[in-house]
């Protein structure tokens, strides 16, 4: 019995230390396992050419050829109207009448004075006469004579003078009528019947004051559009854009260039740009908003990059490139239109660059990166190859088959 003894002791001593060796060699196997960590990661993308549309769509306001808000020059209530929203006038078309008694009493006493002016004048002119006959026979003082004279010049002047008050009071009286002062069309009429007037509106309503009628000419539409300073190089004679209304989805119109401000606003910087449209069968209402078609006729040489790139600083605005020595070089941007996923670059990039996609704020000049770097664009390349081929592969597989 003693011999099996000693072999179970001399079992029992080996098991730590079989134990240890096991434990080793699991540590060593692991960390030959584990992957190739890094606590930071460098994404590095490349300009690539801004895709520019055909075309560039601005909004835009249509306004009449000629548009004026009627008011009454005199006082008095609405006797009747005659045209109404929408109705075709023509040039000097009766609209409504007013009913103005008062302006009718002035008219009548103009013209009773200037009647008994006419009177005293014609006494006046037929004594300066008698007086001027008797003077060659000394019947009468030269002082009445002169002042017979005077008398009769003076009426005379009273008498132009009541003529002129008549004159008044007749345009006063044609004021009774509201016309219309071209052809157009009526887009508002804000009066009815017995509704009180005067020259500052409609004052019935209690709404505040507002002019009678609306009077349009719509045979030819203007319209207006804030341009951005890149676009006003294009506009000349000749020049046309595209216009849609959301009125009419399945028509488009033409709409040529007439004039601009020649001026920027200071808000926008923009011009404001005015185009012409034809109008002959009236569809187009005055006040709509059009969506403008401006062709792209610029040759594009814009790169473009996502907005997170960019570094904005007391240098300006800049990027963070990766030299070929893995070093950060920072680039001074001219920047175009800005979106929310990318931004244009006018100048300052070429498309081999090696854009930082999210530069951190530490990161400084001729800094030396050692962390992780992926090429998005690289990948991307790639990925499109392999879509490209796909295709190609599954076509030769069928032919096969």
């Amino acid at each position: 019995m003693k011999p099996r003894k000693s072999q179970k002791n001399f079992a029992v001593k080996q098991i730590p230390v079989l134990l240890l060796v096991f434990s080793i060699s699991f540590s060593f196997c692991s960390k030959e396992k584990e992957p190739e960590s890094f606590s930071n990661r460098m994404i590095l993308i490349h300009p690539e050419p801004l895709q520019r549309d055909s075309f560039t769509s601005f909004v835009g306001q249509l306004k009449p050829w000629y548009e004026a808000p009627l008011y009454a020059q005199v006082s008095g209530y609405v006797k009747h109207w005659y045209k109404d929203y929408g109705a075709q006038v023509k040039k000097g078309e009766l609209l409504a009448d007013i009913q103005a008694p008062i302006l009718d009493a002035e008219y009548s006493q103009a013209k009773a004075e200037w009647e008994a002016q006419k009177a005293k004048y014609d006494l006046a002119d037929i004594t300066a006469n008698r007086y001027n006959a008797l003077r060659e026979s000394n019947a009468v003082s030269e002082q009445s004579v002169s002042v017979a004279k005077a008398s009769q010049n003076a009426e005379r002047s009273l008498w132009k003078a009541t003529g002129e008050q008549v004159k008044k009071q007749k345009v006063f009286l044609s004021f009774k009528e509201i016309r219309a002062p071209f052809a157009g069309i009526v887009t508002q009429r804000n009066i009815n019947v017995g509704e009180y007037v005067n020259k500052e509106g409609n004052l019935s309503e209690g709404q505040g004051q507002k002019n009678l009628f609306t009077v349009a000419d719509i045979h030819t539409i203007r319209l207006f559009v804030s341009v951005p300073e890149i676009y006003v190089s294009v506009l000349k004679p000749g020049f046309e854009v595209t216009v849609q209304i959301s009125q009419f989805r399945d028509r488009v119109w033409k709409a040529k260039f007439y004039n601009y401000s020649r001026g920027y606003d200071s808000g926008s910087q923009t011009v404001l740009a005015q185009f012409l449209i034809e109008n002959k069968d009236l569809s187009i209402w005055p006040g709509s908003i059009a969506n403008v078609q401006w062709p792209n006729e610029m040759e594009n040489h814009s790169l473009s990059i996502p907005t997170s790139a960019l570094v904005f600083d007391e240098s300006g605005t800049r990027v963070a490139t990766l030299t070929e020595d893995k070093r950060i070089h920072f680039k001074s941007i001219d920047v175009g239109k800005v979106t929310d996923r990318y931004v244009e670059i006018k100048s300052g990039l070429d498309p081999q660059d090696k854009v930082i996609q999210n530069p951190g704020a530490s990161l400084l000049e001729d800094d030396l990166i050692t962390d992780k770097i992926e090429d998005k664009t690289i990948e991307k390349n790639k990925k499109e190859e392999e879509e490209a081929l796909n295709p190609a592969e599954e076509d030769s597989s069928k032919r096969s088959l």
